[in-house]
C-alpha cells in the first residue's frame, strides 16, 4: 500500500468511534474459562478471560456493520496469531500484544499485515460485562463495555 493510499484510507476512516457499531466480528475465537470459543456462542453467565481476569458476560447484543474494515492476516502478530484472518471495523481500537499499546485498527494499516477491506453485512458481537474491559481475542484484546442496570437480562 502507497503512503498516499494509507493516508487516504486513514482520512476516510477518521470519525467518532462512539457514534458507530463496536463489537467483535463472528467467527472469531474469543477466550474462555472453558477454552477459545467463536464469539457466536457466547451467552450470558458464561466466564470470558479479559485483561482484568476472569469475568461473567451479563449481555450479548449483535449488530449489523457495512463500512471500512482492517483485516488481519493470519500470522500477522506472530506465530498462529490470529489462526486465520480476522476482519474488523477499521474504527476498532485493540491492544496489540506484542507492545501493549492501544491503536485504531485504521492506523496501522500497512497493506500486508494489516490490509484494509470494505466490509459488507458484518455481523458483529458487542460483549457487556460489569465493568468495560478488554477480552482476548486470536491474540488481539478487544473492547467490551460495561453492562447498563438490566442488562444482566438476556438481549
Amino acid at each position: 500500500m502507497t503512503h498516499a493510499s494509507q493516508e487516504q484510507f486513514q482520512r476516510e476512516t477518521h470519525f467518532a468511534a462512539r457514534d458507530l457499531p463496536q463489537g467483535i466480528a463472528s467467527g472469531t475465537f474469543v477466550m474462555t474459562d472453558a477454552g477459545a470459543l467463536p464469539v457466536d456462542f457466547l451467552e450470558p453467565g458464561m466466564t470470558v478471560l479479559t485483561d482484568d481476569g476472569p469475568m461473567t458476560l451479563r449481555k450479548v447484543e449483535t449488530r449489523r456493520f457495512s463500512g471500512p474494515c482492517v483485516t488481519v492476516a493470519a500470522g500477522a502478530l506472530g506465530p498462529d496469531l490470529p489462526d486465520q484472518a480476522l476482519e474488523l471495523p477499521a474504527h476498532l481500537e485493540v491492544r496489540l500484544p506484542s507492545s501493549g499499546a492501544r491503536v485504531r485498527l485504521a492506523d496501522i494499516v500497512d497493506g500486508v499485515a494489516f490490509v484494509p477491506t470494505q466490509g459488507l453485512s458484518l455481523r458483529l458481537y458487542r460483549l457487556h460485562f460489569d465493568a468495560e474491559t478488554m477480552v482476548e481475542a486470536e491474540g488481539l484484546s478487544l473492547p467490551c463495555t460495561a453492562a447498563r442496570d438490566g442488562a444482566a437480562q438476556a438481549a
